[in-house]
């Protein structure tokens, strides 16, 4: 389970290896879309149809479970969808948020405060959509602190076992704050926090307010020269796995 803000939902569908082909809605149900007659709950059928309705601004409470054959969800019992309405409504899983009968490879939960909550089968994907949203922001504030340099310098992506470097401090709440980043000709630099232990006030309030109470304990560097990214870490206990 990976509680985010900043990470949208356009990241998520732009850099999965393969966009779900069938969705079950688990927000509250829209008559006006098609509805599973056994569930009662909307669905999306089609690749096309399932990625316009994700990437729709008008669609502000898109809750989500993912599903591999549309004749299962007939062998979809009561109890599973009391399951499926408490995840949507409460935001967590009473058992396990990945059902069999649905095979579903992500449970995606949007909070009432823009944050999202996904919970990923495999955790390789949300190495993929973390480096490309944070491809993005870097990308955004590059531009912002250097427009005349951007037009010619681009960034590579972060690589997978550098994402796989940070996870101790994944585990505590990483906050890596844009607004602070320095920009040179030569190098990019992302100040990477680590949250306070109300990390998880984040499902109902303002999520920015972390920074202020966040301490740093690294930083994210990339070189334009050598197109390559780096972590500087400034406080090693933070990144010692058996600090958890």
């Amino acid at each position: 389970m990976v509680l985010s803000y900043g990470i949208k939902m356009e990241d998520f569908v732009n850099s999965v290896d393969h966009v779900p082909e069938k969705i079950l809605s688990i927000a509250p149900v829209n008559l006006e879309n098609e509805i599973d007659i056994n569930t009662g709950l909307n669905m999306v059928i089609g690749q096309k149809n399932v990625k316009k309705y994700l990437l729709n601004r008008q669609e502000k409470k898109r809750s989500w479970v993912d599903f591999e054959d549309q004749y299962n969800l007939e062998e979809v019992k009561p109890r599973e969808v009391s399951e499926l309405l408490y995840l949507g409504h409460a935001y967590s899983h009473l058992r396990s948020p990945f059902y069999y009968k649905l095979q579903n490879n992500y449970a995606f939960l949007t909070l009432p405060n823009g944050s999202l909550k996904i919970y990923y089968r495999y955790l390789n994907d949300f190495y993929t959509v973390f480096s490309y949203s944070l491809l993005q922001h870097a990308t955004a504030s590059f531009r912002d602190k250097r427009p005349i340099m951007s037009l010619r310098q681009r960034i590579a992506p972060l690589p997978e076992e550098l994402v796989q470097e940070l996870m101790p401090v994944f585990l505590n709440g990483a906050v890596f704050d844009f607004n602070t980043v320095q920009a040179t000709n030569t190098q990019l630099k992302i100040p990477v926090l680590i949250a306070p232990d109300t990390i998880y006030e984040i499902k109902w309030y303002e999520p920015t307010r972390l920074v202020e109470r966040s301490e740093l304990v690294a930083n994210l560097k990339y070189s334009f020269p050598k197109r390559k990214w780096d972590l500087e870490i400034i406080d090693q206990m933070a990144f010692d796995m058996q600090c958890l």
